[in-house]
């Protein structure tokens, strides 16, 4: 099975629901609907918290936390300044 699409976000309040998904993370992110294909997939169905999608005749459901685009991983923070050398003492 191929790598299962990225999510984003949902749309739903007005007209038919959406939900925002890419191929995968770092692609171009786009609205779905019921019944349309995003890559080897076709969106069965999705609500709050759960997607089905459909790959070769098999049904395919997760929990749309596990498909969460991640961010890139953050730069490991640099190490701190040493500190300035000590001031010279007073005459």
């Amino acid at each position: 099975m191929p790598a299962l699409p990225a999510f984003y976000g949902l749309m739903t309040g007005f007209g038919d629901p959406g939900i925002i998904l890419s191929e995968r993370p770092g692609a171009p992110q786009r609205t779905y609907r019921a019944g349309e294909s995003i890559g080897a997939f076709k969106l069965v169905a999705f609500d709050n918290s759960y997607i089905t999608l459909d790959w070769d005749g098999t049904k395919v459901e997760r929990r749309l936390d596990e498909l969460v685009a991640k961010a890139a991983a953050a730069p490991a923070p640099s190490a701190p300044v040493a500190a300035a050398a000590a001031p010279a003492a007073a005459p």
